[in-house]
C-alpha cells in the first residue's frame, strides 16, 4: 500500500498537470475541427517576392471585429523569406502583461504546492 506522503505527491502532480492536459486536448480538438481562422503575421512583399513584410491589417489577428481594435500599423521591416544558412533571427514581442499574469499563476501554483 502506498504511503500517505507518496499519495500527496501524486495528487499534487496530477493537480499541476491536469490543466495543461485539458488545454492541450482542447487545442488539438479545436484544430482538428478547423475552428478559428488563420491570419498570418507576415505576407510576401509584392515588390520583392523573396522578402516578407508584416501584414498591414495585423490587428485582425487579435480582434474578431477589426473595427473594435485600435487603429495601429506595424513599422514596415522587410526580411528575407528564406533565412540564410549562417543567419540568426531574433523576434521580439512585448509580452509584459501576459508574462506578469503567467508569473502570478506560477506563484499561486507554487504556493498551493508548498502549502498543500
Amino acid at each position: 500500500m502506498a504511503s500517505s506522503s507518496s499519495k500527496v505527491w501524486l495528487f499534487r502532480t496530477i493537480t499541476v498537470l491536469l490543466p495543461f492536459v485539458i488545454l492541450l486536448l482542447l487545442e488539438v480538438v479545436l484544430r482538428g475541427v478547423g475552428f478559428g481562422q488563420s491570419v498570418p503575421l507576415f505576407i510576401n512583399n509584392p515588390q520583392a517576392p523573396s522578402y516578407l513584410l508584416p501584414k498591414p491589417d495585423v490587428v485582425s489577428r487579435y480582434f474578431s471585429e477589426p473595427s473594435a481594435g485600435p487603429d495601429v500599423t506595424i513599422e514596415t521591416n522587410f526580411f528575407l523569406a528564406e533565412k540564410p544558412k549562417d543567419g540568426l533571427r531574433i523576434l521580439y514581442k512585448a509580452v509584459r502583461r501576459q508574462l506578469v499574469s503567467l508569473m502570478a499563476l506560477a506563484r499561486q501554483l507554487l504556493a498551493c504546492w508548498i502549502i498543500g
